[in-house]
């Protein structure tokens, strides 16, 4: 139906003045069809092999019926200037591109003292985008849909943190605590970079910024003294009546299994060494005729093969009850700061990262961790009480 007509027209004394029509992109006025005389209509019938007739006007035509350049390629609307106006996710002269997803930007001026990063650009600045599907190209050193996470090492692996460990976001590692690769809990939020710049967090026995390397085991150097171990004693309290449930502890990460209130001294003993992160200890027990919490009393924990200032060891899981609530505790204090050094082979030895094997230093051996000969793979046992100090030649 010929409910819109387009043609040259002139409005001139109130009337509609109708030259001949020409090309759609020099038409210039859009009236109704029948606004117009008769004799106007015969004039526009005469023309309209080159008459637009419109009832609705498509994506890339604009209201005068100008096309827009590919038509917008349908991903768009054209305005009176020829011009298109995307739709939401494409972009380019005539809207045949795909827009990609974005990001604040890695790397730009800032715009004022302490301020940058504020403007989202495609793929964050760290990527290409591709215009054909939408989707970043990232830099090898950047992932995320807009490639705004700094990807965690792999350590010439296929695996983040080369498969040694959790990669994790700055805001990710401020909250945690494995008493090893991370120590200090806190908050960081709210900064731009994060959950945004990410790092490796490597499991016990593993180091290095990608986790790729062994460590060995470290201990006291042989050749000092006068140093004391770390204690720390671990009391408990269950109030007027017998404790029930049981409870776990944990050090530097890893978890015990669960005790009962009624163990004793060896059975925490047992627990505590059968972790990857001790090696030995000794147990005792202030009270050794009950456990450890019947109803209350007190486990020193002496540690023979960990030194240094040592991290506590943590409650970490409390399920005891008594037939006093809010009268039960589970605490662990320190009770001896370790003062021996903690150096890796002893400070006698080298390491081997590939392996986590210490080759000795002549006259040094494996110790128990006391500075007796024994099996730990240490470096810290000299069957010598002395070791000669090396004589410049030229002394004599």
């Amino acid at each position: 139906p010929r409910s819109l007509c387009l043609w040259n027209t002139t409005v001139y004394d109130g009337r509609v003045r109708t030259a001949a029509p020409t090309l759609a992109f020099r038409v210039t006025a859009l009236v109704p069809f029948s606004m117009a005389s008769s004799r106007t209509r015969r004039k526009v019938l005469k023309f309209l092999p080159v008459v637009y007739l419109v009832s609705n006007v498509a994506p890339g035509v604009n209201a005068l019926g100008t096309i827009c350049p590919n038509s917008c390629s349908g991903h768009g609307t054209c305005d009176s200037t020829r011009e298109c106006t995307c739709f939401n996710g494409f972009t380019g002269a005539d809207c045949s591109e795909r827009e990609c997803l974005t990001g604040a930007a890695w790397f730009a001026a800032p715009s004022d003292t302490d301020i940058a990063h504020t403007t989202a650009v495609e793929c964050s600045n760290a990527g290409n985008c591709n215009r054909a599907t939408g989707v970043c190209d990232c830099d090898s050193r950047f992932e995320g849909a807009a490639c705004d996470r700094l990807r965690c090492p792999t350590g010439g692996t296929s695996s983040p943190c080369s498969g040694h460990g959790r990669c994790l976001t700055m805001a990710q590692i401020a909250e945690d605590r494995n008493d090893f690769s991370t120590f200090v809990e806190t908050t960081y939020t709210g900064i731009w970079d994060a959950d945004r710049v990410q790092g490796c967090a490597c499991d016990y026995g593993w180091t290095g910024y990608d986790c790729s390397e062994r460590e060995c085991i470290s201990g006291d150097d042989p050749m000092t003294g006068g140093q004391v171990d770390e204690i720390q004693d671990i009391e408990c309290a269950c109030g007027a009546g017998d404790c029930s449930g049981t409870f776990r502890l944990s050090f530097r990460g890893q978890l015990t299994s669960a005790l009962a209130p009624e163990a004793d001294d060896a059975d925490l003993e047992a627990a505590l060494e059968a972790l990857s992160s001790i090696g030995d200890v000794t147990v005792s027990l202030a009270n050794g005729a009950q456990g450890i919490c019947e109803p209350s009393n007190t486990a020193t924990v002496q540690f023979l093969t960990e030194h240094g200032d040592l991290p506590p060891i943590r409650v970490a899981y409390n399920g005891l009850t008594s037939g006093t609530p809010g009268s039960d505790y589970l605490n662990v204090t320190e009770t001896q700061v370790g003062d021996k050094e903690n150096l890796p082979c002893n400070g006698r030895g080298a390491c081997s990262s590939s392996t986590g094997v210490c080759t000795c230093d002549s006259l040094f051996e494996s110790s128990d961790g006391q500075g007796n000969a024994g099996y730990l793979g240490d470096c810290g046992y000299t069957p010598n009480n002395t070791v000669a100090c090396p004589v410049d030649a030229l002394d004599g």
